[in-house]
């Protein structure tokens, strides 16, 4: 997804603009996690420390990348899952 965005942009972006290549949703780390040890046959203890949030941490980041498919026709084609499991495989 990644790659052909790039190549995207090569042909159809404009000079000195900026994009996000995303998928638009958010994954927090646990569940990133969860998919890494579903994969990996894992079951590992996930802890939580409360204490190591910073006030000003966003419960949730993700970015858009509506102008990326506006001015290229750029879409995902991979979910994350699978990309995990090719990376690991």
């Amino acid at each position: 997804d990644i790659a052909r965005a790039y190549r995207l942009l090569v042909e159809k972006g404009r000079n000195g603009e900026i994009y996000n290549i995303s998928s638009g949703v958010s994954t927090s780390g646990e569940e990133l996690v969860s998919m890494i040890s579903k994969v990996m046959k894992l079951n590992p203890k996930i802890k939580i420390d409360k204490d190591r949030f910073r006030p000003i941490d966003l419960p949730e980041i993700y970015a858009s990348s509506n102008k990326l498919k506006k001015e290229t026709g750029w879409k995902p084609l991979y979910s994350l899952n699978e990309t995990i499991e090719d990376i690991i495989n």
